[in-house]
């Protein structure tokens, strides 16, 4: 491997035509510069410079290796740039894993206001079924920073988490279902309901059968299972099914569908990262998913902060049975 501080010597030799401006414009001493040409002459075999007295002369071969050092030269201290953006946060790449809910709601404004922060760095994106995917995948370093959910506590062994949101457990149906809204927190309405629910399940979400089990109710009747939110709610608009769902994933406006929230603080979404992991976009990527959390406002959804405090609500609803049955279930 060549020495660069050799390489330097040489070409500034041959663009100067003299040793001690060499030396002058590197901060070497002439004896230095002299070394170098002697060192690099004798590795290479071939004769560099035509001495005469004090001057030199730099021979055809020397001009022609000269323009390639200077190649080197230029993508050694590209190099030394580049990682310095990267120790620094600047540039580089950082892996961010989550689940659908996510995908459709705070992922693509945090990727904005990251690249707001770091437009030379690239956020690469994967979608997870299930929030113990995303943990497997911090595990085991594939991915930089995770979005998880928990019950309350996300099961993320070895991983660190700060909370970001408290999700109500939703009621989402036909507009018409009057009969079902009036009361959403009774169960008992729901019971010879269709439902839909994600792929993956054997049932609902194993902790809505739990909530229909503890109060002494058949678990839901699962008839479609789409593969995404979208679909699902084009099911319910149709008044097909209706469904249960943590509130990150129908937070916004859905025209075609009603909502009521059935039991507040239901499921809780985290960050989620490895401890050991190095990469310096961790943090500020993670800052802009909390920046736009912190902002986002939809139905069913309180924002947490990172002590897991939640952001005061001028009209927070009362805790209620459905409530304490799923505290009692946890």
């Amino acid at each position: 491997m060549r020495d660069l501080n050799v390489l330097a010597s040489f070409v500034s030799a041959v663009r100067t035509g003299s040793v001690s401006a060499a030396a002058r414009q590197l901060g070497y001493s002439a004896s230095v510069v002299s070394r170098h040409l002697g060192a690099l002459e004798r590795e290479l075999g071939i004769s560099l410079f035509e001495r005469t007295g004090r001057a030199i002369q730099p021979t055809m071969a020397a001009r022609v290796l000269a323009d390639r050092a200077t190649l080197l030269l230029e993508e050694a201290a590209q190099f030394d740039r580049d990682a310095a953006a990267v120790a620094l946060g600047r540039d580089g790449v950082v892996r961010f894993g989550f689940f659908r809910a996510a995908a459709t709601t705070i992922v693509p404004p945090s990727i904005v206001e990251f690249a707001r922060e770091r437009p030379d760095a690239r956020v690469v994106t994967t979608e997870f079924a299930l929030s113990e995917d995303v943990v497997d995948q911090l595990a085991s370093g594939e991915i930089d920073l995770g979005i998880v959910w928990g019950f309350p506590h996300p099961e993320a062994a070895g991983m660190e988490t700060s909370p970001l949101f408290s999700e109500a457990l939703v009621l989402v149906t036909a507009p018409d279902r009057d009969d079902l809204h009036s009361d959403p927190t009774n169960l008992s309405r729901l019971v010879r309901e269709d439902f839909s629910s994600a792929l993956g399940h054997k049932g609902s979400p194993p902790l809505v059968d739990q909530l229909f089990l503890a109060q002494g109710l058949p678990a839901p009747t699962v008839t479609h299972r789409p593969p995404d939110h979208a679909v699902m709610r084009s099911l319910i608009a149709a008044g097909l099914v209706i469904a249960l769902l943590p509130a990150l994933g129908v937070s916004d406006p859905s025209p075609g569908v009603r909502r009521s929230a059935t039991a507040q603080d239901f499921r809780r979404t985290y960050l989620a990262w490895n401890p050991r992991n190095a990469n310096p976009l961790r943090a500020p990527l993670a800052a802009a998913v909390r920046a736009v959390a912190s902002e986002t406002v939809g139905f069913g959804l309180t924002y947490l902060d990172p002590t897991g405090a939640p952001r005061p609500l001028e009209s927070a609803p009362r805790a209620h049975a459905l409530d304490r049955t799923i505290r009692s279930i946890r």
